[in-house]
């Protein structure tokens, strides 16, 4: 370590390719004690951004302020933390400089002169980086570059599948009332319907047989339990292959298709006969 005359701080250049490494303090080189963190604990996570160690064993990240006499970028929300909303806002400005610019993920480049705002997330599954590239010029020409990095971090629903059955069972009890002759013509229509509002939403679906990543709102359409042969012809036609409902849901990567099937004749399995089950397909788009 070396110790900077402009903070009075210690500090360490990290190598190159050691950006997200880990980081243990201790008196010597192979000490087992008077260390931290302790023995046999995990180091202090890097995360490709300049970090401060604190009194209090304090590990938190640092802003790095450049002479005054470079023209910089600023960013109100500090390189290398996360976010769990859709979008987020960052506020860039400069200082000891005339114009900036920044691109957002290697996009377009845009150019700013005073304090800009830039929204990033939007469209980026959970789990991945946003980095912002600026540069600022000051008056004589003179540039310096700054990348500020972000993370979205995906947010699993805590809606169950139970919850997620009882909603269908409920829809498909009705839809099967009217499928019986119980409702009347004039209100069967709404039991075969299409979704006007959307289709489908964005989202990160795990294909592990659990369905609560489903959700109502990505339902297109539905149709009515029990419309099948056997309801019609008899039930000889044994028919319990009953499409229901279709959902749909996309990340960057994929397409993901769901079907709905029902079995409102089962005599085995009463408890089971409105979600019999889910089929999922996913599509990628590569």
């Amino acid at each position: 370590m070396t110790k900077d005359s402009a903070t009075g701080y210690y500090k360490l250049e990290v190598p190159k390719g050691f950006e997200n490494g880990k980081v243990i303090f201790t008196e010597s080189a192979n000490a087992t004690t008077n260390r931290y963190p302790a023995d046999m604990q995990p180091g202090l996570d890097i995360g490709g951004s300049s970090k401060i160690f604190k009194a209090g064993n304090t590990w938190e990240n640092y802003t790095v302020t450049p002479p005054a006499t470079d023209p910089v970028v600023t960013a109100d929300k500090a390189s290398g933390s996360s976010f769990t909303t859709e979008t987020y806002d960052v506020t860039l400005g400069l200082s000891n400089a005339v114009s900036g610019t920044y691109s957002v993920d290697n996009g377009p480049t845009k150019t700013f002169t005073s304090s800009t705002k830039v929204t990033i997330g939007e469209g980026k599954i959970g789990d991945s980086d946003v980095t912002i590239k600026a540069t600022a010029t000051d008056s004589k020409g003179k540039t310096k570059n700054y990348t500020f990095t972000y993370k979205k971090v995906y947010v699993k629903k805590t809606s169950s599948t139970k919850s997620y059955k009882a909603k269908a069972a409920a829809r498909a009890v009705a839809a099967t009332a009217a499928t019986t002759g119980t409702l009347s013509n004039s209100s069967l229509a709404k039991y075969y319907s299409t979704n006007g509002k959307g289709v489908g939403k964005e989202a990160k679906i795990t294909i592990d047989g659990d369905f609560s990543d489903w959700s109502e709102d990505m339902l297109i359409a539905q149709g009515a339990a029990w419309d099948v042969a056997n309801h019609y012809k008899g039930g000889h036609e044994n028919c319990v292959l009953d499409t229901y409902a279709l959902y749909a849901a996309w990340d960057n990567d994929n397409l993901y298709v769901a079907w709905q099937m029902v079995n409102t004749t089962d005599t085995w399995a009463r408890e089971e006969m409105v979600l019999l089950v889910m089929v999922v397909v996913f599509l990628m788009f590569h």
